[in-house]
């Protein structure tokens, strides 16, 4: 489909019916991102206080908990004067699920999260929410040349529910996309997709890197000729992408790998630039980074997030359940939203260790590269660590006692590391790829 009808004729439309006004807050956000950083932060408090001061008088929720607080915390002028506020967490939303709702906001749509992380969690967005979301993601996804409508190679789940892929099929077409479902990564399916990459000239990728990267192997295999997309870019997100896999797309499609980082939840939080940086989505987001009950900057702490454009379902600091780095440094692309380093693993994915110390899951990523297809680590018992393995060609006993011996330089010599070879690695539900699995209680 062509890419103005495809905006005009169906995105634009579709979105104003559901009373979702992208083209107003697109406006808007693309003025916040002129904003100098005064400007920003009289935008970003401003957003606050009215969302603090709307979610006490309209949720019962909130105004129960924020109720012991002093009237004047309600008008915040700095970081700190957030402390005293409670945090939310997704145990909280399951326990007050109706009470965190807005009376007063007719219209919303209830969702999930993929649950990739074990602990899926239903909630709701009003039009509000989701039109803010999807301006964002459209205004950042133009610093890398792609405008709405443009044509979207979907590398993601595809659901088993046959009413339900229906409709993933309709929001497809409707959206300008096609789709390589992770769940179909046979040879002829593969074949297939690419055939019909080349005849829907299509703009950009978007999706999983793992699911990307074993694309990229098998066009790279059967000497496809990748030249011929000439993608705008490639946007990874929902899983950590390697440094190894982020070369081999890069290599085979010739064209920039870019992060997203985002949930469910609240949308995109942070987004690439063309400088390599991930920027804070400012215009819709407010980001405190907490290390030991204290707000940090330049040092790595727990991520908070409160979403400044919602009213029905505000989700009021809430923990991630990622940690991060927020920086102090301005990058050099213009764009004055602050920038974060978000790390790999999210709070509860450490291996454990008999002797009882904590070590990021990240360890395993930088671990196994050269030989490995792709691998998941699952913990079962403080003494065990079983690791699947699919390897390739370059995989030999010499680079599995390489593996093993840099685990144990982390792990100690106690657990016992037990590799397993398989001819598949499964994927979660939702398509993503998941490298550890902890079962441990």
């Amino acid at each position: 489909m062509n890419q103005l009808l495809s905006k005009y004729l169906f995105i634009y439309p579709v979105r104003y019916l559901r009373g979702e006004h992208i083209c107003k807050y697109l406006k808007e956000v693309q003025n916040v991102e002129k904003f100098n950083e005064d400007q920003l932060k009289k935008y970003q408090w401003s957003k606050l206080n009215t969302l603090i001061s709307e979610s006490y008088n309209g949720v019962p929720y909130y105004h129960e908990v924020f109720s012991h607080l002093q009237k004047n915390k309600y008008n915040l002028k700095e970081i700190d004067d957030l402390l005293p506020f409670p945090t939310l967490t997704k145990n909280i939303i399951k326990n007050n699920f109706d009470n965190l709702k807005n009376r007063s906001v007719k219209k919303s749509d209830e969702r999930t999260t993929s649950g990739s992380s074990g602990d899926p969690l239903i909630f709701h967005k009003d039009r509000l929410a989701t039109a803010y979301m999807d301006a964002v993601m459209y205004n950042s996804y133009a610093w890398h040349g792609i405008n709405i409508g443009d044509k979207q190679a979907r590398f993601w789940g595809m659901p088993f529910d046959k009413k339900e892929r229906v409709k993933a099929k309709l929001k497809d077409f409707l959206m300008n996309r096609i789709r390589l479902s992770a769940f179909d990564l046979d040879t002829d399916s593969m074949m297939q997709f690419f055939e019909k990459l080349l005849s829907f000239n299509v703009d950009y990728f978007y999706g999983y890197p793992s699911l990307i990267y074993q694309f990229a192997r098998f066009c790279r295999t059967h000497k496809l000729n990748t030249e011929k997309l000439g993608l705008k870019a490639i946007i990874v997100t929902g899983e950590m992408i390697l440094n190894g896999q982020k070369k081999v797309i890069e290599d085979v499609f010739n064209s920039r790998v870019v992060s997203e980082y985002g949930c469910s939840e609240v949308g995109v939080v942070g987004f690439e630039c063309g400088k390599g940086n991930m920027h804070l989505m400012a215009d819709n987001i407010f980001i405190e980074i907490i290390r030991e009950g204290k707000h940090v900057l330049d040092q790595e702490g727990e991520i908070y997030v409160t979403e400044i454009n919602s009213k029905f379902f505000p989700f009021i600091r809430y923990k991630l359940g990622d940690r991060g780095k927020l920086l102090s440094k301005v990058c050099s692309c213009g764009i004055k939203f602050p920038l974060i380093e978000v790390k790999s693993g999210r709070i509860d994915d450490y291996i454990i260790t008999p002797d009882g110390k904590m070590v990021y899951d990240a360890l395993l990523a930088y671990t196994f590269k050269e030989g490995i297809h792709s691998f998941k680590a699952v913990q079962s018992t403080v003494d065990s660590l079983d690791i699947y393995i699919k390897k390739n060609s370059d995989y030999d006993d010499d680079l599995e006692r390489t593996y093993i011996k840099q685990l144990r330089n982390k792990l100690g010599n106690i657990i016992d590391i037990r590799i397993k070879y398989v001819s598949q690695i499964r994927r979660e539900k939702s398509g993503k790829l998941r490298y550890f699995e902890s079962k441990i209680e």
